[in-house]
Protein backbone atom coordinates (compact mmCIF):
# COMPACT_ATOMS: atom_id res chain seq x y z
CA UNK A 1 0.00 0.00 0.00
CA UNK A 2 1.34 3.29 -1.15
CA UNK A 3 1.87 5.89 1.65
CA UNK A 4 -0.65 9.24 1.49
CA UNK A 5 1.65 11.29 1.12
CA UNK A 6 -0.75 14.32 1.03
CA UNK A 7 -1.65 13.52 4.67
CA UNK A 8 2.37 13.59 5.34
CA UNK A 9 2.48 16.82 3.85
CA UNK A 10 -0.01 18.29 6.23
CA UNK A 11 0.62 16.39 9.04
CA UNK A 12 4.33 17.25 8.82
CA UNK A 13 4.85 19.64 11.76
CA UNK A 14 7.64 21.32 9.75
CA UNK A 15 6.68 24.30 7.64
CA UNK A 16 6.49 23.28 3.45
CA UNK A 17 6.06 25.36 0.99
CA UNK A 18 6.06 24.69 -2.95
CA UNK A 19 7.48 27.38 -5.50
CA UNK A 20 6.84 27.36 -8.89
CA UNK A 21 8.99 30.10 -11.21
CA UNK A 22 8.69 33.53 -10.62
CA UNK A 23 8.84 31.96 -6.82
CA UNK A 24 4.98 31.80 -6.99
CA UNK A 25 3.19 29.78 -4.58
CA UNK A 26 2.05 26.76 -5.38
CA UNK A 27 1.61 24.43 -2.65
CA UNK A 28 2.10 24.79 1.20
CA UNK A 29 1.05 22.65 4.36
CA UNK A 30 -1.21 23.34 7.23
CA UNK A 31 1.92 24.55 9.14
CA UNK A 32 2.45 27.45 6.82
CA UNK A 33 -1.35 28.40 6.61
CA UNK A 34 -1.65 28.08 10.76
CA UNK A 35 1.53 30.33 11.27
CA UNK A 36 0.41 32.63 8.72
CA UNK A 37 -2.91 33.14 9.56
CA UNK A 38 -4.12 32.97 5.89
CA UNK A 39 -6.06 30.73 4.41
CA UNK A 40 -4.48 28.50 1.49
CA UNK A 41 -7.39 30.42 -1.27
CA UNK A 42 -5.05 33.75 0.01
CA UNK A 43 -1.90 32.52 -0.62
CA UNK A 44 -1.94 30.13 -3.70
CA UNK A 45 -0.10 31.96 -6.69
CA UNK A 46 1.23 34.69 -4.90
CA UNK A 47 4.78 35.57 -4.69
CA UNK A 48 6.38 34.21 -1.83
CA UNK A 49 8.46 37.28 -1.73
CA UNK A 50 4.90 38.89 -0.55
CA UNK A 51 5.35 37.46 2.89
CA UNK A 52 9.31 38.72 3.57
CA UNK A 53 10.01 41.61 5.41
CA UNK A 54 10.87 44.80 3.34
CA UNK A 55 14.46 44.30 4.12
CA UNK A 56 14.78 41.06 3.41
CA UNK A 57 12.89 40.90 0.05
CA UNK A 58 16.26 41.53 -1.80
CA UNK A 59 18.63 38.68 0.46
CA UNK A 60 15.92 36.43 0.27
CA UNK A 61 15.15 36.56 -3.44
CA UNK A 62 19.18 36.16 -4.03
CA UNK A 63 19.24 32.77 -2.04
CA UNK A 64 15.89 31.49 -4.09
CA UNK A 65 18.02 32.44 -7.69
CA UNK A 66 21.37 30.76 -6.24
CA UNK A 67 18.91 27.16 -5.99
CA UNK A 68 18.78 26.57 -9.72
CA UNK A 69 22.31 25.32 -9.02
CA UNK A 70 22.50 24.38 -5.70
CA UNK A 71 20.61 23.60 -2.82
CA UNK A 72 21.14 25.96 0.64
CA UNK A 73 20.57 24.17 3.56
CA UNK A 74 19.99 27.07 6.06
CA UNK A 75 18.98 30.59 5.50
CA UNK A 76 17.05 32.60 8.19
CA UNK A 77 14.59 35.13 6.81
CA UNK A 78 11.96 37.46 8.63
CA UNK A 79 8.31 36.99 7.46
CA UNK A 80 5.46 39.10 8.28
CA UNK A 81 2.26 37.09 9.78
CA UNK A 82 -1.85 38.11 8.65
CA UNK A 83 -2.20 39.66 12.23
CA UNK A 84 0.71 42.14 11.47
CA UNK A 85 3.57 40.49 13.32
CA UNK A 86 6.87 38.79 12.12
CA UNK A 87 8.70 36.01 12.81
CA UNK A 88 11.98 34.21 11.85
CA UNK A 89 11.95 31.53 9.61
CA UNK A 90 15.19 29.32 9.08
CA UNK A 91 14.40 27.92 5.43
CA UNK A 92 16.05 24.68 3.91
CA UNK A 93 15.66 25.39 -0.16
CA UNK A 94 16.04 22.62 -2.75
CA UNK A 95 15.78 22.99 -6.66
CA UNK A 96 13.62 20.54 -8.59
CA UNK A 97 14.89 20.65 -12.17
CA UNK A 98 11.86 18.23 -13.81
CA UNK A 99 9.35 19.98 -12.25
CA UNK A 100 10.69 23.57 -12.13
CA UNK A 101 9.77 23.71 -8.75
CA UNK A 102 11.55 25.11 -5.69
CA UNK A 103 10.93 22.99 -2.82
CA UNK A 104 11.39 24.79 0.96
CA UNK A 105 10.74 23.20 4.62
CA UNK A 106 11.75 25.51 7.44
CA UNK A 107 10.96 26.07 11.06
CA UNK A 108 11.05 29.12 13.39
CA UNK A 109 14.18 30.07 14.64
CA UNK A 110 15.57 28.41 18.01
CA UNK A 111 17.45 31.21 18.72
CA UNK A 112 15.38 34.02 17.88
CA UNK A 113 12.26 32.56 19.92
CA UNK A 114 14.91 32.40 22.99
CA UNK A 115 16.04 36.33 22.06
CA UNK A 116 11.94 36.85 22.37
CA UNK A 117 10.90 34.77 25.04
CA UNK A 118 13.94 36.52 26.88
CA UNK A 119 13.12 39.74 26.15
CA UNK A 120 9.49 39.21 27.30
CA UNK A 121 11.20 38.25 30.36
CA UNK A 122 12.88 40.73 30.99
CA UNK A 123 10.03 43.53 30.15
CA UNK A 124 7.62 41.77 32.60
CA UNK A 125 10.94 42.25 35.22
CA UNK A 126 10.93 46.13 33.90
CA UNK A 127 7.10 46.20 34.47
CA UNK A 128 7.15 44.78 37.82
CA UNK A 129 10.11 47.09 38.92
CA UNK A 130 8.10 50.14 37.75
CA UNK A 131 5.13 48.67 39.58
CA UNK A 132 6.36 47.72 42.95
CA UNK A 133 7.29 49.88 45.87
CA UNK A 134 11.32 48.54 46.43
CA UNK A 135 10.66 49.27 49.79
CA UNK A 136 7.91 47.01 50.91
CA UNK A 137 7.49 45.24 47.15
CA UNK A 138 3.90 46.29 47.61
CA UNK A 139 2.12 47.86 44.16
CA UNK A 140 4.06 51.57 43.57
CA UNK A 141 1.51 54.59 43.74
CA UNK A 142 1.25 54.09 39.76
CA UNK A 143 0.80 50.64 39.17
CA UNK A 144 -1.88 50.77 42.32
CA UNK A 145 -3.59 53.41 40.22
CA UNK A 146 -2.95 50.98 36.90
CA UNK A 147 -4.83 48.48 38.15
CA UNK A 148 -7.54 50.73 40.34
CA UNK A 149 -8.89 51.94 36.94
CA UNK A 150 -9.33 47.89 36.09
CA UNK A 151 -10.88 46.94 39.37
CA UNK A 152 -13.28 50.04 38.43
CA UNK A 153 -14.41 49.46 35.21
CA UNK A 154 -14.79 45.46 36.27
CA UNK A 155 -17.50 46.96 39.06
CA UNK A 156 -19.27 48.86 36.35
CA UNK A 157 -19.79 45.78 34.24
CA UNK A 158 -20.39 43.43 36.96
CA UNK A 159 -22.88 45.80 39.05
CA UNK A 160 -20.60 44.66 42.12
CA UNK A 161 -19.26 46.70 44.94
CA UNK A 162 -16.03 48.27 45.20
CA UNK A 163 -14.18 49.71 48.57
CA UNK A 164 -11.27 51.74 49.08
CA UNK A 165 -9.23 52.23 52.17
CA UNK A 166 -6.47 54.82 52.51
CA UNK A 167 -4.13 53.91 55.50
CA UNK A 168 -1.80 56.45 57.49
CA UNK A 169 0.81 55.29 60.27
CA UNK A 170 -0.28 57.28 63.11
CA UNK A 171 2.64 60.25 64.29
CA UNK A 172 5.53 58.65 61.82
CA UNK A 173 7.55 61.58 61.50
CA UNK A 174 8.03 61.51 65.09
CA UNK A 175 8.71 57.75 64.89
CA UNK A 176 11.45 58.46 62.07
CA UNK A 177 12.95 61.30 64.03
CA UNK A 178 13.58 59.35 67.13
CA UNK A 179 14.43 56.49 65.79
CA UNK A 180 16.13 57.14 62.28
CA UNK A 181 15.04 56.69 58.66
CA UNK A 182 16.35 52.58 59.18
CA UNK A 183 14.14 52.37 62.08
CA UNK A 184 10.90 53.44 59.91
CA UNK A 185 11.84 51.82 57.38
CA UNK A 186 11.33 48.75 58.73
CA UNK A 187 8.39 49.57 60.30
CA UNK A 188 6.82 50.35 57.00
CA UNK A 189 8.10 46.48 55.97
CA UNK A 190 6.10 45.03 58.68
CA UNK A 191 3.03 46.67 58.13
CA UNK A 192 3.06 45.81 54.67
CA UNK A 193 3.34 42.52 55.81
CA UNK A 194 0.40 42.56 58.06
CA UNK A 195 -0.80 44.05 54.51
CA UNK A 196 -0.33 40.91 52.80
CA UNK A 197 -1.66 38.75 55.52
CA UNK A 198 -4.56 40.17 56.70
CA UNK A 199 -6.06 40.94 53.12
CA UNK A 200 -7.83 38.08 50.73
CA UNK A 201 -5.66 37.23 47.31
CA UNK A 202 -8.00 39.25 45.39
CA UNK A 203 -7.88 42.47 47.62
CA UNK A 204 -5.05 45.03 46.02
CA UNK A 205 -3.05 46.93 48.33
CA UNK A 206 -0.15 49.57 48.10
CA UNK A 207 1.96 51.92 49.11
CA UNK A 208 0.43 55.09 48.09
CA UNK A 209 3.39 57.65 49.11
CA UNK A 210 5.82 57.85 52.41
CA UNK A 211 3.79 56.17 55.45
CA UNK A 212 0.39 56.06 53.21
CA UNK A 213 -0.86 52.33 52.21
CA UNK A 214 -3.94 52.09 49.81
CA UNK A 215 -5.93 48.70 49.76
CA UNK A 216 -8.47 47.71 47.15
CA UNK A 217 -11.43 46.09 48.11
CA UNK A 218 -13.06 44.39 45.37
CA UNK A 219 -16.43 43.26 46.03
CA UNK A 220 -16.69 44.43 49.26
CA UNK A 221 -19.68 46.65 50.69
CA UNK A 222 -19.46 49.64 52.94
CA UNK A 223 -19.83 46.90 56.30
CA UNK A 224 -17.47 44.79 54.83
CA UNK A 225 -15.08 48.13 53.90
CA UNK A 226 -15.03 48.92 57.80
CA UNK A 227 -14.64 45.34 58.72
CA UNK A 228 -11.05 44.67 57.11
CA UNK A 229 -10.11 48.41 57.82
CA UNK A 230 -10.69 47.34 61.44
CA UNK A 231 -8.70 43.83 60.93
CA UNK A 232 -6.06 45.68 59.46
CA UNK A 233 -6.16 48.68 62.01
CA UNK A 234 -5.88 45.75 65.15
CA UNK A 235 -3.20 43.68 63.42
CA UNK A 236 -1.22 46.98 63.48
CA UNK A 237 -1.98 48.14 67.46
CA UNK A 238 -1.82 44.08 68.70
CA UNK A 239 1.70 43.95 66.69
CA UNK A 240 4.63 43.44 69.19
CA UNK A 241 6.73 46.06 68.28
CA UNK A 242 10.28 45.85 69.54
CA UNK A 243 11.08 49.93 70.15
CA UNK A 244 7.47 51.77 70.37
CA UNK A 245 4.00 51.20 69.85
CA UNK A 246 2.71 52.07 66.08
CA UNK A 247 -1.02 52.58 65.18
CA UNK A 248 -2.46 53.48 61.93
CA UNK A 249 -5.50 55.57 61.13
CA UNK A 250 -7.92 54.71 58.31
CA UNK A 251 -10.42 55.84 55.80
CA UNK A 252 -12.78 53.95 53.48
CA UNK A 253 -15.03 54.69 50.54
CA UNK A 254 -17.10 52.40 48.82
CA UNK A 255 -18.67 52.84 45.33
CA UNK A 256 -21.78 50.77 44.76
CA UNK A 257 -22.54 49.67 41.18
CA UNK A 258 -26.60 48.80 41.18
CA UNK A 259 -29.55 49.89 39.49
CA UNK A 260 -29.78 52.68 41.20
CA UNK A 261 -26.33 54.14 40.96
CA UNK A 262 -23.65 54.55 38.82
CA UNK A 263 -19.90 53.44 40.32
CA UNK A 264 -17.74 55.84 41.50
CA UNK A 265 -14.52 57.07 39.51
CA UNK A 266 -11.31 55.67 40.89
CA UNK A 267 -10.46 59.20 41.53
CA UNK A 268 -13.85 60.04 43.53
CA UNK A 269 -12.90 56.57 45.58
CA UNK A 270 -9.91 58.25 46.63
CA UNK A 271 -11.15 61.56 47.71
CA UNK A 272 -13.96 60.25 49.63
CA UNK A 273 -11.31 57.49 51.24
CA UNK A 274 -9.00 60.67 51.68
CA UNK A 275 -11.47 62.72 53.74
CA UNK A 276 -13.00 59.97 55.70
CA UNK A 277 -8.92 59.47 56.86
CA UNK A 278 -8.76 62.93 57.87
CA UNK A 279 -11.72 62.65 60.28
CA UNK A 280 -9.89 59.52 61.54
CA UNK A 281 -7.06 61.53 62.37
CA UNK A 282 -9.11 64.23 63.53
CA UNK A 283 -10.82 62.13 66.07
CA UNK A 284 -8.16 61.23 67.43
CA UNK A 285 -6.19 58.80 65.37
CA UNK A 286 -5.92 54.25 65.33
CA UNK A 287 -9.56 54.36 64.19
CA UNK A 288 -11.43 54.05 61.02
CA UNK A 289 -14.12 56.23 59.56
CA UNK A 290 -16.47 55.19 56.10
CA UNK A 291 -17.10 58.42 54.34
CA UNK A 292 -20.40 57.40 54.38
CA UNK A 293 -20.91 57.92 57.79
CA UNK A 294 -19.01 61.73 57.20
CA UNK A 295 -22.51 62.00 54.70
CA UNK A 296 -24.53 61.27 57.05
CA UNK A 297 -23.15 63.09 60.46
CA UNK A 298 -23.51 66.19 57.77
CA UNK A 299 -27.34 65.58 56.98
CA UNK A 300 -28.08 64.99 60.45
CA UNK A 301 -26.90 68.45 61.31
Amino acid sequence: MEPNLDQLFDICPEIICILKPNYTIHRVNLAFTQLFGWDFSRIQGRSFLDFIHAEWVQPTQEVLQNTTNQTIPAFETLHCKADGNQTYLTWSFSFEPNSQSIFGIARESEALKRFQEGILQENFRLTELAYTDSLTELMNRRGFLTQLQQYQSFAIRTRRPLSLLLLDVDYFKIFNDSYGHSAGDQALVIIAGLLKTNLRRSDLAGRYGGEEFVVCLPDSDQQGALTVAESLRQAVDHYGWPIQEITISIGAATAIADDGSTCKTAKELIDEADRALYHSKQAGRNCSTHHAHLQKTNRQR
